[in-house]
């Protein structure tokens, strides 16, 4: 799942890891010539693939928001 908030680019992931899934996501930045990407866990384990993305992208869009990569 991709997407765009507040001009900063993240993309959220899901993976598989004892029978259930564990989300994750990227914040991805272009600055003059450079790309930064920084990924971070979630941290919880969920018990199916979507409920794990969406969780990843509500906290991709809190830490945009709140400005704490």
């Amino acid at each position: 799942m991709k997407g765009k908030h507040h001009g900063i680019d993240f993309e959220c992931l899901s993976q598989k890891c004892n029978g259930k899934y564990v989300g994750a996501y990227l914040l991805i930045f272009h600055h003059d010539q450079y790309t930064y990407v920084v990924k971070k866990s979630v941290g919880k384990t969920f018990s199916t693939q979507k409920e794990a993305e969406i969780k990843a992208m509500e906290l991709a869009k809190h830490q945009i928001e709140k400005g704490l990569f």
